[in-house]
């Protein structure tokens, strides 16, 4: 898998133009959500306590939006949104697996980032219709609703560059960054992409609709050589019991007694000549019977 990958992101890299400047595209989609935004929140007037109740519901919105995007057209072909779906799980799913989740260079924001485009689409065909809409019932309402449409795409756009940042990036240790890139990193394994882990920012909607898979990070591999092992941090003690305690070494005899210090292997060799006298009587008896013959 790792070199599949490997081979897949030199390939896609040799495709790129060498005119692609990831700092203007990057720049280009951040100034022109946030000029937007500004031109939308300038029509507000006087908002009223209840009227910014419609932030949190255009949020929770447009988190509904993209987990049915991300899910049903990211993840399956629909004749109507292929380039959608090659562009996704062809390209971006290719490009980073687990393991290998985080960018080498700027220039592969180009397969993190939706195409520059995408949010003048979005903000002609999705926010400036809702504004439109609303605006016949609460002008206030319309531009914080909408307003906050494009809120949400750049929130995506940011914490899924966050996600694919190297895991010791100041960025990437943000507790929330932090979740959802573990989050993100599980999607991206083949076996949970068509079906856990789809929202990028909350994970509100997959914990809703049952989607939300959370795993542990596995800690490093152990190596098993004495230079790179890891120190441990509980003492382990290892004690052998026999199955029969030794016998005693026998204490040297005090002063004025009978007995002679041996050492045990010579008391056992003296011993095992009293328990024999057959043998040393032979051996004695035979000088005697040559004498007398």
């Amino acid at each position: 898998m790792r070199e599949t990958t490997q081979h897949f992101r030199q390939q896609y890299r040799a495709a790129v133009s060498p005119r692609y400047n990831p700092w203007l595209h990057g720049g280009f989609v951040l100034a022109y959500g946030l000029l937007c935004i500004g031109l939308l929140c300038s029509t507000l007037s006087q908002v009223q306590p209840l009227e910014w109740l419609a932030v949190p519901v255009a949020l929770l919105f447009f988190n509904l939006c993209i987990y049915v995007v991300h899910r049903w057209l990211g993840h399956h072909k629909q004749r109507f949104a292929r380039m959608f779906y090659a562009r996704h799980t062809g390209d971006h799913h290719s490009f980073f697996a687990p393991g290998l989740m985080a960018y080498e260079g700027y220039r592969d924001w180009r397969v993190i980032l939706f195409p520059a485009w995408l949010i003048v689409v979005h903000s002609l065909l999705f926010a400036l219709p809702l504004w439109a809409l609303l605006r016949l019932w609460n002008g206030n309402v319309a531009a914080l609703f909408a307003s906050c449409t494009l809120l949400g795409y750049l929130a995506y756009e940011v914490f899924h560059a966050c996600e694919h940042l190297p895991a010791n990036h100041p960025l990437a240790r943000l507790p929330w960054v932090r979740q959802m890139r573990r989050l993100h990193e599980l999607h991206h394994r083949r076996e949970l992409m068509q079906e856990r882990n789809f929202n990028i920012v909350l994970p509100l909607m997959d914990w809703l609709f049952g989607t939300l898979h959370w795993q542990p990070q596995e800690p490093p591999a152990v190596s098993s050589s004495p230079d790179e092992a890891t120190p441990m941090t509980r003492m382990q003690h290892q004690v052998d019991i026999p199955a029969a305690p030794p016998a005693p070494w026998p204490m040297p005899p005090a002063r004025g007694s009978g007995h002679s210090g041996t050492p045990p292997r010579s008391r056992s060799r003296a011993t095992k000549a009293r328990c024999s006298p057959g043998k040393a009587s032979r051996k004695t008896s035979m000088p005697a019977g040559a004498a007398a013959t």
